[in-house]
């Protein structure tokens, strides 16, 4: 009968830190993403609407963000162009968002280093564990042994751009937002598989396009990975 060990790295030998403070992120894990979030900004300020010189009204323009359309945005920011189905992805060891090529697992840009020249800045900043909060777990040690928990945690978001050769071009939205963690890690004598589900819904304000505006919506970014338990 083999000996009683502890999980991996996950548990980092202190079983009352548990597995979700305990553990150093794993390198080289690409979780896959999802966006859906939605722009708001000043569309009409001051109209005159029926001609009376009296009667004004100011509206606020929607509009939606999802994975191609980010895309579409980051490579016009980035000034760059992404490979045939790339794919955002989040780097969980480095806590940032990234884009990779159609397999998922060769990063091709990471966008919060973004770019810094004489004539562009911008960049696109995602840490879904910008600040830790309270989190339930329950973890048994072993061979065979488990840990399960979700955390409550806060993330933060920001988009720069500014491009001086287009003034009419200047984006600076920030903020933050609660990220609810849900994962698990499961060890057998031959395997360890751990899983990760996190969801991220952001409020950030500022300005888009020089102009008052908010982003609200849903980030989610899931994955699971299984490997050969160590000798």
């Amino acid at each position: 009968m083999k000996p009683i060990k502890m999980m991996s790295l996950a548990l980092m030998g202190v079983l009352a830190l548990g597995i979700y403070r305990a553990s150093a992120q794993p390198m080289g894990i690409y979780l896959k993403v999802n966006v859906a979030l939605t722009l708001q900004q000043q569309a009409l300020f001051g109209t005159n609407v029926n001609g009376d010189g009296k009667t004004f009204i100011s509206t606020v323009e929607k509009s939606k963000l999802n994975n191609k359309d980010l895309l579409e945005f980051m490579a016009e920011m980035f000034d760059t162009t992404w490979p045939a189905g790339a794919q955002l992805r989040y780097d969980i060891g480095m806590a940032q968002m990234v884009v990779t090529d159609k397999t998922g697992t060769n990063v091709v840009f990471y966008c919060g280093d973004g770019v810094s020249n004489a004539n562009r800045q911008a960049y696109v900043f995602l840490n879904l564990h910008n600040q830790p909060g309270p989190f339930s777990e329950k973890a048994v040690d072993g061979i065979p042994g488990y840990a399960k928990f979700t955390a409550n945690d806060q993330g933060a978001i920001g988009i720069y751009y500014d491009n001086s050769n287009d003034p009419s071009v200047y984006i600076d939205l920030n903020g933050d937002g609660l990220n609810i963690d849900k994962g698990y890690e499961k060890v057998t004598d031959i395997s360890e598989t751990r899983s990760w589900n996190k969801t991220f819904t952001p409020f950030a304000i500022g300005s888009f396009d020089d102009v008052n505006a908010i982003l609200t919506g849903k980030i989610t970014a899931s994955g699971k990975k299984t490997s050969p338990t160590p000798p």
